[in-house]
């Protein structure tokens, strides 16, 4: 998987990846239920991942990007980022979040 700096995905983007951290801190997010991206630290000392929609999609659903923040022990220690959620090869993991 490569990684990308939040600089590369936009300006909808790094408003998203701000409310997504807000919406974690508060327990607004729900946590991810997909199988579109693994990570070998989910399960492990309570790791979880959350997930976060960015933007407005055509049709006025959940949004056009989608955000899955991993956290363990209270920390948010990854995030990714997909324009195409539903295809595992289009995710990448930020850098600077």
């Amino acid at each position: 998987m490569i990684g990308v700096f939040k600089s590369a995905l936009g300006s909808e983007v790094i408003f998203g990846i701000a409310k997504a951290k807000t919406d974690l801190q508060f327990r607004n997010l729900k946590e991810y239920e997909g199988d579109e991206l693994n990570d070998p630290e989910v399960g492990k000392r309570g790791a979880k991942m959350f997930e976060a929609y960015v933007g407005h999609d055509r049709h006025g659903g959940k949004g056009k990007y989608r955000l899955v923040l991993l956290v363990q022990s209270g920390q948010l220690k990854a995030m990714y980022y997909s324009n195409n959620h539903y295809w595992s090869g289009s995710w990448v993991r930020i850098k600077d979040f």
